[in-house]
Parts: structure tokens; sequence; C-alpha cells
């Protein structure tokens, strides 16, 4: 009784070690994963970063937005696709 007494006792020490890292991984992982809404000095690097490296635009549109993208391969395919008679073959 006395082993199976110090073999529990061991299990219930290392299952609480493991839940200690855990919880200690979990509160760094929660410091450090904070957006500019939760911590001040992060609002301050992010404004400070796209102060000087670009431009800020409040709302609206940015200049990507009116860079017009290419036609894709796959609309290019259908309007082929769409030029085909398909009657044409059932008049032979």
């Amino acid at each position: 009784m006395v082993d199976v007494n110090k073999a529990r006792d061991e299990l219930k020490s290392v299952r609480e070690e493991r839940k200690s890292w855990l919880t200690d991984h979990n509160a760094a992982v929660a410091q450090e994963m904070q957006t500019g809404a939760q911590s001040e000095k992060v609002a301050d690097e992010l404004a400070q970063s796209l102060l000087s490296n670009g431009s800020i635009t409040f709302g609206g549109l940015s200049r990507e937005d009116f860079v017009s993208k290419g036609k894709s391969k796959k609309s290019e395919k259908k309007k082929n696709m769409r030029r085909i008679d398909i009657n044409a073959t059932r008049r032979r």
C-alpha cells in the first residue's frame, strides 16, 4: 500500500508540474500577443511604425483598392467555352 501511495503522489506531482508549465506558457503568450487596443505600448509602436514607413488612411479606401487586378485565367476559359456552338455538332 505504501508503494501505491508513493506512485500516486509522484503522478500527482508530475501532473501539477505539467499544468503549471501550461499556465505559465499561456500567460506568456497572452502577454506577447496583445493588440493596440489592449496595450498603449503596442499602439504607440504601431503608430510610430506606420508614420515612419508609409501613409496612414483613416477609413475609406486605400491605394491598393484602386489598383486593378488582372483577369483570371478561369474567366478567359469560360469566355472561350461560351463561344462554342453546341448545335454545330448536331447538324452533321
